[in-house]
């Protein structure tokens, strides 16, 4: 622009905006570029030109994407407690913006600290962003959500350990017993409301879940113990699996003796005399007659 030498120094950068009008937008992508001047300084400059006169804009669909919202514990309950299931409301929401940004959003959350808790934890928590290794991640100004900040509740437990009493089905082979069931762990921690975890103190596995059934050695096996549980309650590390084993014994064998003070008779026949009663008449030694020799 051209301007008197006087007024040069009442005129900055700062009275001008130069803007683009997108709905001059077109397939090149090319469009004018437009300069306001503040009234204030109008009159006092002419001749005003633009450089350049025209830009290339490039232009990115805009993304709304559905997330469900998962959330992510920070700390450590108080000891022999444990967090139970959380709900939160509402359980998803919306990003709005570029789609290559948008793209980089793998995971929408919320985290709930968990430090030393020993009863139910609730209230509402900031949403976060996090990639696909599960890393949180800051977004472009230009991402907007349906909702900035989620309500949750999270039960928490305390953690008792249960017995385990097994048993065994079956008839083990003969002059052999059964002499006892044990398993291992003999004991399992499980978590639930206070008043199902106050109800129970043992897990019983059933007899039908090993047989010995001609056995002459120690029968074991491995089983899952979550279908034994007791209704409302958890184990605390899940996937436990216990093995349960039937020690077989061999019976002691017996021998059957007389009883002191009594004789025992034994009869034995003579072969001899059985064989000759046996033997036909045509077997049997002929009489010889022997004249006596007249002396």
């Amino acid at each position: 622009y051209r301007i008197r030498s006087p007024y040069r120094g009442e005129v900055s950068s700062n009275d001008f905006r130069a803007y683009i009008d997108l709905a001059d937008y077109s397939i090149t992508g090319a469009v004018p570029v437009y300069v306001e001047v503040d009234d204030s300084v109008s009159g006092l400059i002419s001749d005003l030109t633009l450089n350049p006169m025209v830009v290339h804009v490039d232009t990115e669909d805009i993304q709304r994407k559905r997330f469900d919202i998962t959330t992510v514990t920070a700390g450590q309950t108080a000891e022999g407690y444990m967090a139970g299931e959380v709900s939160v409301s509402p359980d998803y929401l919306y990003v709005i913006g570029p789609v290559s940004e948008v793209g980089q959003i793998s995971e929408v959350g919320i985290q709930i600290d968990l430090e030393e808790a020993d009863s139910a934890l609730s209230g509402t928590a900031p949403v976060r962003f996090y990639d696909a290794n599960g890393n949180e991640i800051s977004v472009d100004e230009r991402i907007t959500t349906s909702r900035e900040e989620i309500s949750y509740e999270l039960p928490i437990y305390r953690i008792k350990s249960l017995s385990i009493v097994a048993d065994a089905s079956g008839t083990p082979a003969e002059g052999y017993a059964l002499e006892n069931v044990e398993a291992s762990p003999g004991f399992v921690d499980v978590y639930g409301d206070e008043e199902t975890l106050s109800a129970y103190s043992s897990i019983e596995i059933p007899a039908t879940e090993l047989s010995v059934n001609g056995a002459t050695t120690t029968v074991s096996r491995s089983i899952d113990i979550t279908p034994y549980l007791p209704e409302g309650l958890r184990l605390a590390q899940p996937g436990t699996e216990v093995t349960i084993a039937a020690r077989i014994r061999r019976l002691p064998q017996t021998t059957e003796e007389p009883e002191s003070g009594q004789n025992s008779q034994v009869t034995v026949e003579s072969s001899s005399a059985q064989e000759e009663e046996s033997l036909p008449e045509e077997s049997l030694p002929m009489e010889t007659e022997v004249e006596e020799e007249e002396q």
